[in-house]
């Protein structure tokens, strides 16, 4: 996220990070992340579950892996149209404000001041210091 390679003083160019980002992004691909509650996630930095696409306690982890969620998120990373989803954040150093692929599977709703720099910073700074 561009506000942690700000803080942590990462090379940046007016909060775009210099690197060769790779469009799609193979976790969707070729990656299975789990959560503590069982939910499948498409990515391991998915902190809120903004990307879970099956809960295992309920599915097949075959049925979960084709379920139309990952297919449209595959389709998204493929075309890269991501939009609201939390991977532009990720992809494109976006600050838009998310949308969950399953509402019902968040944990934490983010919100405008989610990417307030000052409020990040200070969050960050607050972490480093224990």
């Amino acid at each position: 996220m561009p506000e942690i390679n700000k803080t942590l003083s990462c090379i940046n160019t007016n909060n775009k990070v210099q690197a060769d980002r790779v469009v799609p992004c193979h976790y969707v691909f070729d990656t299975i992340n789990v959560t503590c509650e069982g939910f499948l996630t498409a990515c391991c930095t998915d902190f809120e579950n903004y990307l879970v696409y099956a809960d295992l306690n309920k599915t097949t982890l075959k049925e979960a892996w084709h379920n139309e969620i990952i297919t449209s998120l595959r389709k998204k990373h493929l075309e890269n149209k991501l939009g609201n989803t939390l991977c532009n954040n990720c992809i494109n150093c976006s600050y838009s404000i998310p949308s969950p692929l399953c509402r019902e599977y968040i944990e934490t709703e983010i919100g405008e001041e989610t990417f307030n720099s000052n409020s990040v910073e200070k969050r960050i700074q607050k972490k480093l210091k224990m």
